[in-house]
């Protein structure tokens, strides 16, 4: 699930764009805080607007903001694990068995599994791999679709599946909100379309090795008590078989299900979603004190890039031919302020609407920043 907090949190230019050839870029002339990269001097003497596609002036504004609000990201999320901690110990690994000797028979239109979560703000789960164990003969692909429980479609692609087991890498990971809105359910129903010419496997979610022995019970779930290392996962979730024969009725399922995953494993990725301290959702700049602040520090940022790109080009035009000397002394002023700002944010940061991370014990840790 991408966050949209940073989308056109800074414009590239008040200017128009009458490019014909080429598309300009998007939201070039929006600016959700109001401040626009070609606003700060002396970016507001560059030409050629007229022009668009690669290595046009609009290519590169595009390219700095996009830069910039990534570093952004990436520096305070490592600044706010200075101050912060996860709640919960993180996982990454595997969820289900890759085997399973008996086969599901069963009179349901669609099949599956389904996924109650720890209902934590600001927790995530990656689903990065998906893996399939069904027992027909030949090779052949399977259509999934992923429902939150209040039958609301958040996902849909299509794995390949064999006799036995096939581990499918997905392009894209799934990131689903362990904290559903509007939800006292939160979970999710991965499913597909059950074919008794070739039935899944009854796969198991684990040996039961060492006394572990998960189950499903929304009323009692598995994160009630603590589990450490390769159970670490059901600190966060618990994951159960499910048949049905239609695809609007999840918000009625019972508070109890099975343990045979029905043909499916996951790896997974189980944690916080740091960024989610500074940006949820969206920014309100009016009432938020710190949404300009992360809107100024991203034009700080993308000043400084846009310098960069303009010194290093080959392009002859007047800002970067006349001012490479003063390009080059304001990056320096541009890092420091951008640096000055994000610090700033980080320290002053409160979880808020956020249950997965914690403060660190102050008599242990500081914060310091680790820009340059």
């Amino acid at each position: 699930m991408a966050n949209t907090c940073y989308n056109n949190i800074i414009g590239l230019a008040r200017a128009d764009c009458p490019c014909i050839e080429e598309a300009p870029p998007t939201g070039y002339n929006t600016s959700t805080s109001g401040l626009y990269i070609t606003d700060v001097p002396p970016f507001d003497a560059l030409s050629g607007y007229d022009e668009c596609g690669e290595d046009s002036v609009w290519d590169m504004l595009s390219k700095a903001r996009e830069e910039a609000i990534s570093t952004f990201v990436a520096d305070t999320n490592a600044m706010l694990m200075r101050t912060f901690k996860s709640r919960r110990e993180r996982f990454k690994g595997g969820i289900g068995e890759a085997t399973g000797r008996d086969t599901l028979t069963t009179d349901k239109t669609y099949a599956g599994i389904r996924i109650a979560c720890n209902p934590i703000r600001g927790g995530i789960l990656k689903i990065t791999h998906i893996g399939t164990l069904f027992s027909g003969a030949g090779t052949g692909t399977l259509d999934i679709e992923i429902f939150n429980s209040l039958n609301e479609s958040v996902w849909d692609g299509t794995v390949d599946i064999q006799n036995g087991f096939s581990l499918n890498t997905l392009d894209t990971a799934i990131s689903l909100p362990t904290y559903i809105e509007f939800d006292d359910k939160h979970e999710y129903y991965l499913t597909y379309t059950y074919n008794p010419a070739n039935k899944p496997r009854l796969n198991n979610i684990n040996c039961g090795c060492g006394g572990f022995v998960p189950w499903y019970n929304t009323e009692k779930p598995m994160w009630v008590n603590a589990h450490p290392g390769s159970r670490a996962w059901a600190n966060w979730v618990m994951v159960g078989g499910w048949a049905g024969d239609t695809l609007t009725d999840f918000d009625q399922c019972n508070s109890s299900a099975n343990t045979q995953m029905n043909g499916i494993t996951l790896q997974v990725e189980l944690g916080c979603d740091i960024g989610q301290v500074l940006c949820n959702g969206s920014l309100d700049y009016n009432s938020d004190p710190f949404a300009l602040s992360m809107a100024y520090a991203i034009r700080h940022k993308a000043c400084e890039i846009l310098a960069s790109k303009l010194i290093a080009s080959t392009m002859i035009n007047r800002l970067n031919m006349v001012n490479r000397d003063t390009l080059r002394e304001l990056k320096r002023e541009w890092n420091a302020k951008y640096a000055e700002n994000a610090q700033y944010i980080a320290q002053e940061a409160q979880l808020r609407q956020n249950d997965c991370l914690v403060c660190r014990d102050e008599s242990g840790f500081g914060v310091s920043t680790i820009l340059s």
